[in-house]
C-alpha cells in the first residue's frame, strides 16, 4: 500500500486513501459504517473534539489530516463503549493543533486488538506522520512504540 506524496516527505490522505484502505482491510471492515472524514473543534482551553458526538466507532483507525490533507497523525481505538472514538479524540494529546479532520476507518467490533495494532502499524510505515515519528522517538507511549516497531 502506497501513501500520496507531495513535496518529498509529506503524505497525504483523502477519499481514495479510505477506499484504499477499505480494500485492503477486506473482511475486517465493519460493513455498516463508512470510511469518512469528520471535522473538528477546538474548546477554549485548545482541546481538540470530534464535531459530531454521537459517532458510532467503538473498533477502527483514525488519519488526523491538517487543511492541506497531509496526514499529521495516526491511531487506534479499541473500546468497548461505542462512541469510543469520540472519547479517544477528545482525550488525545499526541494530535497536532493543526487538525483540521479526521478520517475514520471502522473496523469489526470484534476484531482482536492486536489486528487492529497490526493495520496502524502498517499505515504509519506507510504514511510516516510527523505526531507518530515524534512519539516514537520519544519512547512515551508504550502501544505507540509497539505498533511503530512492529515488523509485518
Amino acid at each position: 500500500m502506497s501513501a500520496t506524496i507531495i513535496e518529498g516527505s509529506v503524505r497525504t490522505f483523502d477519499y481514495d486513501d479510505a477506499i484504499r484502505w477499505r480494500h485492503y482491510f477486506g473482511l475486517a471492515n465493519h460493513d455498516e459504517l463508512p470510511h469518512d472524514l469528520y471535522g473538528v473543534m477546538y474548546g477554549i482551553e485548545g482541546h481538540m473534539q470530534l464535531r459530531d458526538r454521537t459517532i458510532y466507532m467503538p473498533v477502527g483507525l483514525y488519519v488526523a489530516i491538517d487543511y492541506f490533507d497531509r496526514v499529521l497523525y495516526i491511531g487506534q481505538v479499541c473500546r468497548s463503549s461505542g462512541t469510543g472514538i469520540v472519547e479517544r479524540v477528545s482525550a488525545h494529546h499526541a494530535i497536532p493543533s493543526s487538525c483540521s479532520g479526521i478520517w475514520l476507518l471502522p473496523l469489526r467490533d470484534d476484531l482482536p486488538k492486536a489486528i487492529v495494532s497490526r493495520f496502524e502499524g502498517m499505515m504509519i510505515r506507510a504514511y510516516q506522520p510527523p505526531a507518530n515519528q515524534q512519539l516514537c522517538e520519544r519512547g512515551t507511549n508504550n502501544s505507540v512504540i509497539q505498533t511503530c516497531g512492529e515488523r509485518s
